[in-house]
Parts: C-alpha cells; structure tokens; sequence
C-alpha cells in the first residue's frame, strides 16, 4: 500500500523530495530611500541572483511576487504567475519590471524603502512537460553560471550594476 500511494503521489506531482525543499525563493534591497532609477537596477540584482540560486538548486517557478515598501512604512505586493514554469532570467527579469512599472505612479507618490522578490510554485527542473518555443536563452544563464561560479558573483555583471553595493552574499544551503 505504501509502494502505490507513493506512486500515486508522484504522478500527480507531489515528489517526497520537494516537501522538504522551500516553497519559494526570495531576496530585497532595503535603503532608508531608493530612487525610481535605483529601484530598477535593485530589481535587476535581485533576479540576477534569484535566477542563478534558482537554477544552481535545479528548480523551476511559475509565480513572480514583488514587494515593495513605502516611506510611509505601508507595504504593497503585485504578482504574476506564468502558464508554463521557467527558470529564464530574461523571463523573470521581464516579468519583474512589468510589475515595477505598474507600480510606478505609487512609488512616484510615496517614495520607496524596500524592494523585494520572490518566486513561488517551485518545483524541480525535471519533472512536468516543458513548453514551446525553446530558445537559446538557457544557454547564456547556463554561461553566465559557470562564469559566476569559478570566478565569484562580481565576475560579471550588468553595466547598471557597475560600482554599486552590492550587499553582501548569504552562503546558502544545499537544498
């Protein structure tokens, strides 16, 4: 009986493996004011980081959560959840900004303290159908990766990025 109701359950997705995995992954930049320009090049560090830990830890998500707080100390969340799971930075990236520009008259009125993302709805990179078109995206991540790996985190960066703090780095666990 054991034997079928774990088959069961992975059929339909829920691998013994992910329940002790983390549900989501997340990170935030918090200053005492980031200026609009500076929230967006916040945000590229964050997917940047968020992506390789994504895939250095062989998952994929399906949902993107920005969160933001606002000088007054209120907060806000906007998300979006995509049709098929991804671990693509441009992907995420895209979707990342998208939600910041939606939220740009807000920031414009209240000013900005933190910003942070999520990913959720993980789940392993080999499990479930992957969906059309593949492009050659996975590619320059799985480039970028290696790169960041042998020669460290500031080895390569975007150029917005360039002489900026950029905290310091969590080790993290193998999950």
């Amino acid at each position: 009986m054991g034997d079928e109701h774990r088959s069961q359950r992975q059929q339909c997705g829920d691998d013994e493996r992910d329940q002790d995995r983390p549900a989501s992954l997340a990170s935030n930049d918090t200053r005492s004011s980031i200026v609009t320009g500076g929230a967006f090049a916040s945000l590229l560090a964050i997917v940047d980081r968020l992506s390789r830990r994504l895939r250095t830890a062989h998952r994929v998500c399906r949902t993107v959560t920005l969160r933001l707080r606002f000088d007054d100390f209120t907060r806000a969340t906007r998300s979006h959840t995509f049709p098929e799971r991804t671990a693509r930075t441009r992907t995420i990236l895209e979707t990342a900004e998208t939600l910041l520009g939606n939220a740009h008259p807000l920031i414009e009125t209240k000013g900005i303290t933190l910003i942070g993302l999520s990913l959720g709805n993980l789940s392993s990179d080999g499990e479930g159908q992957l969906g059309l078109p593949v492009d050659r995206q996975h590619g320059l991540d799985a480039a970028l990766d290696r790169v960041r790996d042998r020669f460290g985190s500031d080895a390569i960066k975007r150029a917005v990025l360039v002489g900026r703090y950029s905290g310091f780095t969590m080790p993290h666990l193998p999950d």
